[in-house]
Protein backbone atom coordinates (compact mmCIF):
# COMPACT_ATOMS: atom_id res chain seq x y z
CA UNK A 1 0.00 0.00 0.00
CA UNK A 2 3.00 2.48 -1.36
CA UNK A 3 0.21 5.38 -3.03
CA UNK A 4 2.06 8.91 -2.39
CA UNK A 5 0.49 12.39 -3.56
CA UNK A 6 3.58 14.08 -5.82
CA UNK A 7 5.43 10.88 -4.77
CA UNK A 8 6.38 12.52 -0.88
CA UNK A 9 3.00 12.18 0.90
CA UNK A 10 2.28 8.84 2.09
CA UNK A 11 -1.73 8.05 1.61
CA UNK A 12 -2.16 5.36 4.02
CA UNK A 13 0.77 5.61 6.13
CA UNK A 14 0.57 2.51 8.43
CA UNK A 15 3.64 2.66 11.13
CA UNK A 16 6.64 1.11 10.30
CA UNK A 17 6.26 -2.70 10.56
CA UNK A 18 2.77 -3.91 8.63
CA UNK A 19 1.33 -7.44 9.27
CA UNK A 20 1.28 -8.38 5.12
CA UNK A 21 5.21 -7.12 5.26
CA UNK A 22 5.66 -9.68 7.67
CA UNK A 23 3.98 -12.56 5.77
CA UNK A 24 5.93 -11.72 2.41
CA UNK A 25 9.44 -11.64 4.74
CA UNK A 26 8.68 -14.97 6.27
CA UNK A 27 7.88 -16.32 2.74
CA UNK A 28 11.07 -15.35 1.66
CA UNK A 29 13.30 -17.05 4.04
CA UNK A 30 11.24 -20.07 3.63
CA UNK A 31 11.85 -20.10 -0.12
CA UNK A 32 15.71 -18.97 0.27
CA UNK A 33 15.89 -21.74 2.23
CA UNK A 34 14.29 -24.49 0.55
CA UNK A 35 16.44 -23.17 -2.56
CA UNK A 36 19.52 -23.07 -0.86
CA UNK A 37 19.14 -26.62 0.10
CA UNK A 38 18.10 -27.66 -2.87
CA UNK A 39 21.35 -25.99 -4.28
CA UNK A 40 23.74 -27.78 -1.69
CA UNK A 41 24.10 -24.77 0.53
CA UNK A 42 22.87 -26.40 3.99
CA UNK A 43 24.75 -23.26 5.84
CA UNK A 44 22.33 -20.80 4.30
CA UNK A 45 19.28 -23.07 4.21
CA UNK A 46 19.89 -23.31 8.35
CA UNK A 47 20.19 -19.54 8.65
CA UNK A 48 17.27 -18.63 7.05
CA UNK A 49 15.69 -21.50 8.29
CA UNK A 50 16.05 -20.30 12.03
CA UNK A 51 15.37 -16.46 10.61
CA UNK A 52 12.01 -17.69 9.35
CA UNK A 53 11.35 -19.67 12.59
CA UNK A 54 12.06 -16.67 14.65
CA UNK A 55 9.81 -14.20 13.10
CA UNK A 56 7.36 -16.86 13.00
CA UNK A 57 7.79 -17.40 17.28
CA UNK A 58 7.66 -13.24 17.48
CA UNK A 59 4.46 -12.90 15.12
CA UNK A 60 1.55 -14.03 17.67
CA UNK A 61 3.35 -12.07 20.40
CA UNK A 62 3.70 -8.90 18.43
CA UNK A 63 0.64 -8.49 16.47
CA UNK A 64 -2.23 -10.92 17.96
CA UNK A 65 -4.67 -9.76 20.40
CA UNK A 66 -5.61 -12.80 21.97
CA UNK A 67 -8.05 -10.95 23.97
CA UNK A 68 -9.95 -9.13 21.28
CA UNK A 69 -9.30 -12.21 19.16
CA UNK A 70 -7.50 -10.38 16.75
CA UNK A 71 -4.48 -9.34 14.20
CA UNK A 72 -3.12 -6.04 13.99
CA UNK A 73 -2.72 -4.73 11.03
CA UNK A 74 0.60 -3.03 12.00
CA UNK A 75 2.81 -1.75 14.88
CA UNK A 76 2.98 2.16 15.61
CA UNK A 77 6.39 3.59 15.56
CA UNK A 78 6.15 2.95 19.42
CA UNK A 79 5.65 -0.40 19.04
CA UNK A 80 2.14 -0.63 20.07
CA UNK A 81 -0.22 -2.77 17.94
CA UNK A 82 -2.97 -1.00 15.34
CA UNK A 83 -6.28 -2.36 14.96
CA UNK A 84 -7.59 -0.75 11.63
CA UNK A 85 -9.03 -2.90 9.82
CA UNK A 86 -7.91 -4.13 6.37
CA UNK A 87 -7.63 -7.18 4.65
CA UNK A 88 -3.63 -7.47 5.07
CA UNK A 89 -3.72 -9.95 8.07
CA UNK A 90 -5.06 -12.79 5.63
CA UNK A 91 -1.97 -12.89 4.14
CA UNK A 92 -0.14 -13.67 7.31
CA UNK A 93 -2.66 -16.44 8.60
CA UNK A 94 0.15 -19.04 8.00
CA UNK A 95 2.37 -17.42 11.07
CA UNK A 96 -0.52 -17.95 13.23
CA UNK A 97 -0.92 -21.31 15.11
CA UNK A 98 -4.74 -20.96 16.24
CA UNK A 99 -7.24 -22.29 14.06
CA UNK A 100 -10.20 -20.14 15.66
CA UNK A 101 -8.53 -17.47 14.85
CA UNK A 102 -7.79 -17.96 11.47
CA UNK A 103 -11.48 -18.81 11.13
CA UNK A 104 -12.77 -15.74 12.87
CA UNK A 105 -10.43 -13.58 11.05
CA UNK A 106 -10.91 -14.98 7.55
CA UNK A 107 -14.99 -14.28 8.48
CA UNK A 108 -14.55 -10.99 9.60
CA UNK A 109 -12.69 -9.59 6.60
CA UNK A 110 -15.61 -11.66 4.54
CA UNK A 111 -18.91 -9.89 6.04
CA UNK A 112 -16.61 -6.38 6.56
CA UNK A 113 -14.35 -5.98 3.58
CA UNK A 114 -15.88 -8.47 0.93
CA UNK A 115 -18.27 -6.98 -1.40
CA UNK A 116 -20.27 -8.93 -4.31
CA UNK A 117 -17.63 -6.47 -6.33
CA UNK A 118 -14.52 -7.43 -4.33
CA UNK A 119 -12.33 -6.51 -1.62
CA UNK A 120 -12.39 -3.09 0.00
CA UNK A 121 -8.89 -1.69 0.94
CA UNK A 122 -10.41 -0.49 4.23
CA UNK A 123 -13.06 -1.17 6.87
CA UNK A 124 -16.19 1.80 6.04
CA UNK A 125 -16.78 2.62 9.83
CA UNK A 126 -12.76 3.51 9.95
CA UNK A 127 -12.75 7.45 9.61
CA UNK A 128 -10.00 7.39 7.02
CA UNK A 129 -12.71 5.44 4.37
CA UNK A 130 -13.06 7.01 1.24
CA UNK A 131 -16.17 5.02 -0.46
CA UNK A 132 -15.20 6.36 -4.75
CA UNK A 133 -11.85 6.27 -6.08
CA UNK A 134 -12.42 8.66 -8.50
CA UNK A 135 -14.17 11.84 -6.42
CA UNK A 136 -12.23 14.78 -7.87
CA UNK A 137 -14.24 17.58 -6.56
CA UNK A 138 -14.22 15.67 -3.19
CA UNK A 139 -10.37 14.31 -2.08
CA UNK A 140 -7.03 13.51 -4.41
CA UNK A 141 -7.48 10.22 -6.13
CA UNK A 142 -4.70 8.03 -3.84
CA UNK A 143 -5.97 9.47 -0.85
CA UNK A 144 -8.45 6.50 -2.33
CA UNK A 145 -6.72 4.20 -3.46
CA UNK A 146 -5.82 1.85 0.16
CA UNK A 147 -8.50 3.57 1.58
CA UNK A 148 -11.79 2.04 0.41
CA UNK A 149 -11.37 1.35 -2.76
CA UNK A 150 -12.09 -1.97 -3.96
CA UNK A 151 -8.92 -3.78 -4.51
CA UNK A 152 -9.17 -7.01 -7.03
CA UNK A 153 -5.78 -8.11 -6.18
CA UNK A 154 -7.16 -9.03 -2.49
CA UNK A 155 -9.32 -11.31 -4.05
CA UNK A 156 -7.39 -14.27 -4.61
CA UNK A 157 -6.19 -14.47 -0.87
CA UNK A 158 -9.76 -13.70 0.37
CA UNK A 159 -11.50 -16.70 -1.53
CA UNK A 160 -8.20 -18.95 -0.99
CA UNK A 161 -8.76 -18.58 2.91
CA UNK A 162 -12.34 -19.19 2.39
CA UNK A 163 -11.72 -22.81 0.96
CA UNK A 164 -9.01 -23.59 3.14
CA UNK A 165 -11.87 -23.53 5.70
CA UNK A 166 -13.94 -26.10 3.70
CA UNK A 167 -16.30 -22.83 2.19
CA UNK A 168 -15.94 -23.33 -1.68
CA UNK A 169 -19.69 -22.93 -2.27
CA UNK A 170 -18.83 -18.93 -0.24
CA UNK A 171 -15.59 -18.21 -2.15
CA UNK A 172 -17.46 -19.33 -5.33
CA UNK A 173 -19.65 -16.47 -5.23
CA UNK A 174 -17.41 -14.08 -4.73
CA UNK A 175 -15.28 -15.68 -8.29
CA UNK A 176 -18.49 -16.02 -10.09
CA UNK A 177 -19.41 -12.57 -9.93
CA UNK A 178 -15.66 -11.39 -11.16
CA UNK A 179 -16.52 -14.08 -14.03
CA UNK A 180 -19.15 -11.49 -14.97
CA UNK A 181 -16.78 -8.65 -14.75
CA UNK A 182 -14.37 -10.54 -17.05
CA UNK A 183 -16.79 -11.71 -19.68
CA UNK A 184 -19.79 -8.89 -19.98
CA UNK A 185 -18.10 -5.87 -18.42
CA UNK A 186 -15.13 -3.77 -19.21
CA UNK A 187 -12.48 -5.58 -21.55
CA UNK A 188 -13.82 -8.40 -22.63
CA UNK A 189 -11.15 -11.50 -20.54
CA UNK A 190 -10.02 -9.04 -18.16
CA UNK A 191 -10.22 -7.81 -14.97
CA UNK A 192 -9.27 -4.20 -13.50
CA UNK A 193 -7.40 -2.89 -11.34
CA UNK A 194 -10.08 -1.16 -8.52
CA UNK A 195 -13.42 -0.57 -8.14
CA UNK A 196 -15.47 1.80 -5.51
CA UNK A 197 -16.65 0.60 -2.90
CA UNK A 198 -19.95 1.58 -2.62
CA UNK A 199 -22.42 1.73 -5.69
CA UNK A 200 -23.13 5.92 -6.96
CA UNK A 201 -26.31 7.30 -6.64
CA UNK A 202 -28.90 5.38 -8.55
CA UNK A 203 -26.56 2.40 -9.19
CA UNK A 204 -26.80 -1.55 -8.08
CA UNK A 205 -23.22 -2.23 -8.76
CA UNK A 206 -19.80 -0.39 -8.75
CA UNK A 207 -18.18 1.58 -11.19
CA UNK A 208 -15.11 0.09 -12.30
CA UNK A 209 -11.50 2.19 -12.20
CA UNK A 210 -7.89 1.98 -11.84
CA UNK A 211 -5.83 -0.47 -14.77
CA UNK A 212 -8.92 -1.43 -17.26
CA UNK A 213 -7.00 -4.71 -17.88
CA UNK A 214 -4.50 -5.64 -14.50
CA UNK A 215 -2.25 -8.36 -14.70
CA UNK A 216 -2.43 -8.83 -10.81
CA UNK A 217 -6.01 -8.94 -10.58
CA UNK A 218 -6.06 -11.44 -13.49
CA UNK A 219 -3.46 -13.52 -12.45
CA UNK A 220 -4.77 -13.70 -8.72
CA UNK A 221 -8.22 -15.11 -10.26
CA UNK A 222 -6.77 -17.43 -12.34
CA UNK A 223 -4.21 -19.05 -9.12
CA UNK A 224 -7.06 -19.65 -6.68
CA UNK A 225 -9.32 -21.41 -9.47
CA UNK A 226 -5.99 -23.78 -10.31
CA UNK A 227 -4.50 -23.95 -6.57
CA UNK A 228 -7.58 -23.76 -4.45
CA UNK A 229 -10.88 -24.57 -6.20
CA UNK A 230 -8.86 -27.45 -8.65
CA UNK A 231 -6.44 -27.91 -5.88
CA UNK A 232 -3.53 -28.62 -8.01
CA UNK A 233 -0.39 -27.24 -6.03
CA UNK A 234 3.21 -28.08 -7.14
CA UNK A 235 6.13 -28.76 -4.92
CA UNK A 236 8.33 -29.52 -7.93
CA UNK A 237 11.41 -29.01 -5.76
CA UNK A 238 10.86 -32.12 -4.15
CA UNK A 239 9.12 -33.32 -6.86
CA UNK A 240 5.78 -33.60 -5.67
CA UNK A 241 1.88 -31.97 -6.82
CA UNK A 242 -0.64 -31.43 -3.67
CA UNK A 243 -4.12 -32.87 -5.15
CA UNK A 244 -7.08 -31.25 -3.03
CA UNK A 245 -10.17 -30.08 -5.23
CA UNK A 246 -12.74 -28.16 -3.65
CA UNK A 247 -14.96 -27.32 -6.06
CA UNK A 248 -18.33 -25.61 -5.50
CA UNK A 249 -21.24 -27.74 -4.92
CA UNK A 250 -22.82 -26.42 -8.28
CA UNK A 251 -19.90 -27.57 -10.35
CA UNK A 252 -21.01 -30.82 -11.19
CA UNK A 253 -18.33 -32.07 -13.66
CA UNK A 254 -14.69 -30.24 -14.98
CA UNK A 255 -12.26 -31.08 -17.19
CA UNK A 256 -9.11 -28.50 -16.85
CA UNK A 257 -5.65 -28.65 -17.73
CA UNK A 258 -2.79 -27.08 -15.74
CA UNK A 259 0.99 -27.01 -16.67
CA UNK A 260 3.26 -27.76 -14.47
CA UNK A 261 7.27 -28.53 -15.10
CA UNK A 262 7.69 -29.83 -17.93
CA UNK A 263 4.28 -31.52 -17.69
CA UNK A 264 0.80 -31.03 -18.01
CA UNK A 265 -1.78 -32.20 -15.24
CA UNK A 266 -5.22 -32.83 -17.04
CA UNK A 267 -8.25 -34.08 -14.74
CA UNK A 268 -11.60 -34.73 -15.23
CA UNK A 269 -13.73 -34.80 -12.16
CA UNK A 270 -17.51 -35.68 -11.65
CA UNK A 271 -19.33 -35.56 -8.44
CA UNK A 272 -22.94 -35.78 -6.78
CA UNK A 273 -24.18 -35.74 -3.47
CA UNK A 274 -23.15 -39.07 -2.75
CA UNK A 275 -19.98 -40.21 -5.07
CA UNK A 276 -17.11 -38.59 -7.07
CA UNK A 277 -15.02 -39.66 -10.07
CA UNK A 278 -11.45 -38.30 -10.65
CA UNK A 279 -9.25 -39.13 -13.67
CA UNK A 280 -5.65 -37.13 -13.47
CA UNK A 281 -2.92 -37.79 -16.86
CA UNK A 282 0.35 -36.86 -16.19
CA UNK A 283 3.15 -36.47 -18.73
CA UNK A 284 5.66 -35.09 -17.07
CA UNK A 285 8.61 -36.55 -15.67
CA UNK A 286 7.76 -38.51 -12.15
CA UNK A 287 6.70 -37.40 -9.47
CA UNK A 288 4.50 -38.16 -6.39
CA UNK A 289 0.87 -36.92 -6.57
CA UNK A 290 -0.60 -36.05 -2.86
CA UNK A 291 -4.35 -37.09 -2.63
CA UNK A 292 -6.33 -35.16 -0.29
CA UNK A 293 -9.48 -35.73 -1.57
CA UNK A 294 -12.40 -34.64 0.48
CA UNK A 295 -12.91 -36.59 4.21
CA UNK A 296 -10.69 -39.75 2.85
CA UNK A 297 -7.62 -40.11 4.24
CA UNK A 298 -4.25 -38.67 2.36
CA UNK A 299 -2.38 -40.88 -0.04
CA UNK A 300 0.85 -40.39 -1.38
CA UNK A 301 0.38 -41.69 -5.42
CA UNK A 302 3.97 -42.16 -7.31
CA UNK A 303 3.25 -41.80 -10.94
CA UNK A 304 5.87 -42.17 -14.40
CA UNK A 305 5.70 -40.21 -17.04
CA UNK A 306 2.28 -40.59 -18.99
CA UNK A 307 0.34 -42.72 -16.54
CA UNK A 308 -3.05 -41.76 -15.15
CA UNK A 309 -4.75 -41.90 -11.98
CA UNK A 310 -8.43 -42.88 -11.57
CA UNK A 311 -10.32 -42.60 -8.27
CA UNK A 312 -14.04 -43.21 -7.21
CA UNK A 313 -15.12 -42.04 -4.00
CA UNK A 314 -18.54 -43.63 -2.43
CA UNK A 315 -19.43 -44.24 1.27
CA UNK A 316 -16.80 -45.04 3.50
CA UNK A 317 -14.00 -45.58 1.27
CA UNK A 318 -12.24 -44.65 -1.57
CA UNK A 319 -10.49 -46.81 -4.79
CA UNK A 320 -7.07 -45.80 -6.18
CA UNK A 321 -6.00 -47.03 -9.37
CA UNK A 322 -2.89 -46.29 -11.59
CA UNK A 323 -2.26 -47.29 -15.18
CA UNK A 324 0.10 -46.81 -17.69
CA UNK A 325 0.38 -45.19 -20.77
CA UNK A 326 -0.95 -48.58 -22.51
CA UNK A 327 -4.09 -48.70 -19.80
CA UNK A 328 -2.16 -51.77 -17.83
CA UNK A 329 -2.81 -51.35 -13.87
CA UNK A 330 0.66 -50.62 -12.07
CA UNK A 331 -1.06 -49.98 -8.33
CA UNK A 332 -4.27 -50.02 -6.44
CA UNK A 333 -5.06 -48.25 -3.54
CA UNK A 334 -7.84 -48.05 -1.01
CA UNK A 335 -8.61 -45.32 1.80
CA UNK A 336 -10.88 -44.95 4.55
CA UNK A 337 -12.81 -41.92 5.81
CA UNK A 338 -10.43 -39.69 7.91
CA UNK A 339 -12.77 -38.70 11.36
CA UNK A 340 -10.73 -35.68 11.70
CA UNK A 341 -11.50 -34.72 8.51
CA UNK A 342 -15.37 -35.20 9.40
CA UNK A 343 -15.16 -33.29 12.06
CA UNK A 344 -13.12 -30.53 11.58
CA UNK A 345 -15.35 -30.00 8.58
CA UNK A 346 -18.48 -29.71 10.57
CA UNK A 347 -16.67 -27.23 13.00
CA UNK A 348 -15.97 -25.49 10.06
CA UNK A 349 -19.71 -25.22 7.99
CA UNK A 350 -21.21 -24.55 11.78
CA UNK A 351 -18.90 -21.35 12.23
CA UNK A 352 -19.09 -20.29 8.41
CA UNK A 353 -23.20 -20.73 8.23
CA UNK A 354 -24.80 -17.73 7.05
CA UNK A 355 -21.99 -15.68 6.17
CA UNK A 356 -22.84 -13.05 3.69
CA UNK A 357 -21.04 -10.24 1.67
CA UNK A 358 -20.54 -6.62 3.59
CA UNK A 359 -22.88 -4.16 2.65
CA UNK A 360 -22.56 -0.92 1.99
CA UNK A 361 -23.34 1.49 4.91
CA UNK A 362 -24.19 4.97 3.52
CA UNK A 363 -24.09 8.04 5.93
CA UNK A 364 -23.88 11.56 6.42
CA UNK A 365 -20.58 13.68 7.32
CA UNK A 366 -18.25 11.72 6.20
CA UNK A 367 -14.51 12.92 6.83
CA UNK A 368 -13.33 12.16 3.44
CA UNK A 369 -16.33 13.68 1.88
CA UNK A 370 -16.75 16.76 3.88
CA UNK A 371 -15.26 19.25 1.81
CA UNK A 372 -15.50 20.14 -1.54
CA UNK A 373 -12.92 21.62 -4.40
CA UNK A 374 -14.36 24.01 -7.21
CA UNK A 375 -12.09 23.27 -9.73
CA UNK A 376 -11.76 20.06 -9.09
CA UNK A 377 -8.53 18.38 -7.65
CA UNK A 378 -5.78 16.74 -10.19
CA UNK A 379 -2.53 14.87 -10.11
CA UNK A 380 -0.53 17.81 -9.25
CA UNK A 381 -2.92 19.44 -6.41
CA UNK A 382 -1.07 19.96 -3.41
CA UNK A 383 -3.99 20.66 -0.70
Amino acid sequence: MDAKRQSKYPCSPRGNRAVDVQALWYTQLTNASDLARYMNREEDAQRWNLAAERLRSNFEQDFVDTAAQSIYDHLNTDGSGDAQFRPNAIYALDLVSDPDLKMHETKEVWERLVYPWGVSSLDQSDEQFHPYHEQWYRYHKDDAYHNGTIWLWNNGMAMQRMIENGQADIAYTLFRNMNRQALAEGAVGSLSENADAWPRAGQTWVRRSGTFLQAWSNSEHIRVWNQYFLGIRPDMLNHSITIDPQLPSELKVVDSRVNIGDGTLRMIIAKNNVSGTYRYEWTGTPVTLKLDIDSYQTLDVPVSTDHSVSIRTEGARMTVDVSDASGKKTANYVAERDALKQEQKKQQDDYFMNTHFAKPSYRENMKSMSRYFDPPLTYQSVE
